[in-house]
């Protein structure tokens, strides 16, 4: 399984993969799945798994919540710098927020996001790209 270019995998923790065999299913299971390897160079997961079925790479949704810190930085243009730092990535985010906008400054390490670094969204659609990419602000 190839993933996405723009889905950040976690190097600080073990890859979750989970199995259901029905697609309308909220349960997942991780029983039978072995041998999960990613590789960060082709960006492939393999795994081996004694079930058909869908198969997801999990992790869980709060992860970051609560909040390590946060902070509210003006600017000159009128703008704020939205700063937020989560529990167990310690990767820092910043925001620009200007009106009727928001605008992913930092990570900048994280090639993942580079695509969003720097675009001009509302702020639902910058935090919903952000959870889709593996960062989520909200719960």
């Amino acid at each position: 399984m190839v993933m996405p270019a723009d889905v950040i995998v976690p190097a600080d923790s073990s890859i979750q993969v989970g199995w259901t065999d029905n697609e309308a299913s909220t349960s997942w299971h991780f029983d039978g799945i072995s041998d999960v390897h990613f590789s960060r160079d082709t960006r492939i997961l393999t795994f081996s798994t004694m079930h058909a079925g869908v198969h997801a790479i999990l992790h869980q949704r709060y992860i970051d919540l609560p909040f390590d810190r946060w902070s509210l930085r003006p600017s000159l243009s009128g703008n704020v710098t939205l700063t937020i730092s989560g529990q167990r990535s310690k990767r820092e985010v910043q925001i620009e927020v200007g009106e009727g906008y928001c605008r992913l400054l930092q990570p900048s390490a994280d090639i993942e996001l580079r695509r969003l670094r720097g675009m001009r969204l509302g702020p639902h659609g910058l935090l919903a790209r952000l959870a889709a990419a593996g960062i989520n602000l909200v719960g």
